[in-house]
């Protein structure tokens, strides 16, 4: 039975161990687990994963080292995420530094994690994850030089802006007050809107924002806000975003997604969005 890929999965507390190892399998991956470092490299030296997630603190050995000897297993392509109840940016840059490519907070939830998995195995084997981690070591580097002064002060590593996230739910709501009475529901609608959420959200993010697997926990948090897609279908989005994205229907309502809030800034806030009322003589 084929799978979507191999994922090695080494975290030392039995319950979430389960509970990861079990969502995943749900969705379609073939999971190894390991309850500390030393298991997860046995595993490596045998098995050839699409991911790797290490929780930073095990016995036996942390997942720091386990990364730094696991990236001489697995090579450079293989993508290797962090799982951390922490959110002190020095460990996260020891993280990036010991060979990471990202890390997931885990009290962001289940489906939070479930969406970044799914972008990284999308991902796994891109030539670039090498400059990936270099950004990543960038950005870290640059908030833990802001956040020195007293540990106090840490900042949290925090993808989701609530602002930006009420911001964009409050403006997506507009816009579907707009629509036609039980849009969304036949295929060709629903790859528009899906495009149309996807180039709102865009135009809300920072630039450096958008090439970063942190851009889809913000697309994630809009479409469970307003109901756009359950859970499940928001991260079977996620795993299938590159095929969708090809989609000639969910690229025009993307284009619109990024107009109407540019038009918005440009009249006023009062600007009521147009981009769903339209769709109709598009598709």
């Amino acid at each position: 039975m084929s799978t979507l890929g191999v994922i090695v999965l080494a975290e030392d507390d039995s319950t979430l161990r389960k509970l990861y190892a079990d969502s995943l399998t749900a969705f379609g991956y073939d999971v190894f687990t390991a309850s500390d470092g030393v298991e997860a490299l046995n595993l490596l030296s045998k098995v050839t994963p699409k991911l790797v997630l290490l929780d930073i603190v095990m016995p036996n050995l942390n997942g720091i080292e386990t990364c730094k000897r696991a990236r001489r297993i697995v090579g450079d392509a293989v993508p290797i995420v962090f799982l951390s109840a922490l959110d002190r940016l020095d460990i996260l840059h020891e993280c990036v530094m010991a060979g990471g490519d990202d890390y997931i907070i885990k009290s962001g939830g289940l489906m939070q994690l479930l969406a970044r998995i799914a972008h990284w195995m999308q991902r796994s084997g891109d030539q670039r994850l090498s400059d990936r981690r270099a950004n990543v070591l960038a950005e870290v580097a640059t908030e833990v030089k802001v956040g020195a002064p007293t540990r106090a002060n840490d900042r949290t590593v925090n993808s989701e802006t609530e602002q930006s996230v009420r911001e964009i739910t409050e403006f997506l709501r507009q816009a579907l007050a707009g629509a036609a009475e039980g849009f969304g529901k036949s295929v060709e609608e629903k790859l528009y809107l899906l495009g149309y959420v996807t180039g709102v959200v865009e135009h809300w993010l920072k630039p450096g924002d958008l090439e970063e697997a942190r851009f889809f926990d913000r697309l994630s948090a809009v479409l469970r806000a307003t109901d756009i897609l359950t859970n499940h279908e928001i991260c079977e989005m996620v795993a299938g975003f590159g095929e969708l994205a090809a989609d000639t229907r969910f690229g025009i309502g993307r284009a619109h997604g990024h107009n109407d809030p540019v038009q918005r800034l440009i009249k006023d806030d009062g600007y009521v969005p147009v981009g769903l009322a339209k769709c109709s003589t598009l598709l």
